[in-house]
């Protein structure tokens, strides 16, 4: 196993509705409406309807800490700006001596934590590592397809399945739980075909999030 803290991450956004408001007039629709215009509209610019960065805001972030034998879930909620900026601020002391951070899809994950801390103004130097140092940012897509993004990427939650992740309860499962717990997985996974952890310790490690 990799020396130090591996973490998997996983983020939930939602509409930055005061953002779109203060960009847009939009004045008299209510959020759902809002969301309607702002997909239509990015859809008319760019070809698709994914929000832009800068109108997601970090909904939740859950995160799946994994040493030897051992593994643990953690999740956290932010229902408005500052709480929004206190997540921040929480991630930044979970993950900034992290040996391994890995996001099922980084290039969506890192760009978007990158503009929401310029957002508030929060240092999260990790997030760019030095051009001579060793970064420890994975995408656990990138890492497989290293030549860039695969049409044949499946989706995390069949390939998690696949391994062996479980589905969790009603109760315990926001999506974002869902996304880590199914994002370690596949990076314990991914760590056994690199010989960066033993099929033994993987094998601890899915265990112990059984019973998490």
């Amino acid at each position: 196993m990799t020396q130090g803290a591996v973490v998997a991450l996983a983020l939930a956004t939602t509409l930055d509705a005061d953002a779109a408001r203060r960009l847009h007039d939009f004045d008299g629709l209510d959020e759902a409406g809002i969301e309607r215009a702002v997909t239509t509209l990015w859809q008319q610019r760019q070809g698709n309807r994914e929000l832009p960065w800068h109108l997601q805001r970090l909904d939740a972030a859950a995160w799946v800490t994994i040493a030897p034998d051992r593994a643990r879930i953690h999740a956290l909620a932010a229902a408005d700006e500052q709480e929004e900026a206190e997540l921040l601020d929480r991630l930044h002391s979970v993950l900034s001596d992290a040996a391994l951070v890995a996001a099922w899809d980084g290039d969506r994950t890192w760009p978007l934590l990158r503009a929401r801390a310029a957002r508030h103004g929060r240092a999260l130097p990790w997030l760019w590592p030095a051009a001579d140092s060793h970064s420890s940012l994975m995408g656990v897509t990138a890492a497989i397809c290293p030549a860039g993004s695969s049409p044949a990427s499946p989706p995390l939650r069949e390939w998690a399945a696949l391994l062996g992740a479980p589905m969790l309860s009603a109760r315990a499962s926001a999506d974002c739980q869902q996304e880590a717990l199914d994002t370690a997985h596949a990076l314990l996974a991914l760590q056994v075909a690199r010989a960066n952890c033993s099929p033994t310790e993987a094998q601890a490690c899915r265990s112990a999030l059984a019973r998490a």
